[in-house]
């Protein structure tokens, strides 16, 4: 069973209620409300996986991961997954991994390094440019093709689907505040194909 934030609390409650899953995937912050409330306890949890810790970390969940690891027994096998190794990640290791943790490096061991089946292209470009270039490069790809474009700000992905949108692009936007079945909907269009243009910050 999946929990998680940007869809109401208690359908997820009354789910948890009817039988406990034996496999529960959830976001730290909803994991942590169903805790607090009692609906969800780890006490018997004999595996617990942390998925693309760097990103939580960055996104702030620090308290709520060292929680979440403060409440599973110690007796149990933890997986912790991160695309990078910084300080923050190490940290959480260090503290709640056994002495006995294996360490498993893919790629590159030293520093990180972008993976080599991936084509990049840099442009130096100032504030001003950017939407013009974006344009050129969109609209100059072929028939068959898909594109997901990421940009920092909720604001910004809203005026670019707009934009591309009034221009006949059929476009779908991703972002925190869209609710989840709108979400959900977007994301299905474009990976069946209904929708070849899908504009995105990085943590929809």
């Amino acid at each position: 069973m999946a929990i998680f934030g940007g869809t109401p609390k208690g359908p997820q409650g009354k789910e948890l209620k009817k039988k406990m899953p034996q496999v529960l995937v959830a976001t730290p912050g909803r994991l942590q409300d169903f805790m607090s409330s009692g609906e969800v306890n780890l006490s018997q949890a004999q595996l617990l996986v942390l998925d693309e810790a760097d990103r939580m970390l960055d996104m702030g969940f620090e308290p709520e991961i060292a929680k979440i690891l403060s409440q599973a027994p110690p007796a149990r096998q933890t997986l912790l997954f991160t695309a990078t190794w910084p300080k923050a990640v190490k940290r959480i290791a260090e503290k709640y991994l056994t002495l006995r943790d294996v360490h498993v490096n893919v790629g590159e061991t030293e520093e990180l390094a972008a993976n080599k089946a991936v084509s990049q292209e840099f442009f130096r470009l100032g504030d001003d440019e950017k939407d013009d270039k974006l344009w050129q490069i969109l609209s100059g790809l072929s028939d068959d093709a898909k594109a997901i474009c990421f940009a920092n700000t909720k604001r910004r992905i809203d005026s670019f689907q707009k934009t591309f949108w009034s221009k006949g692009f059929d476009s779908v936007a991703l972002h925190g505040d869209k609710p989840q079945k709108d979400r959900d909907r977007d994301l299905e269009k474009f990976t069946k194909g209904e929708c070849w243009l899908m504009f995105a910050t990085d943590d929809p």
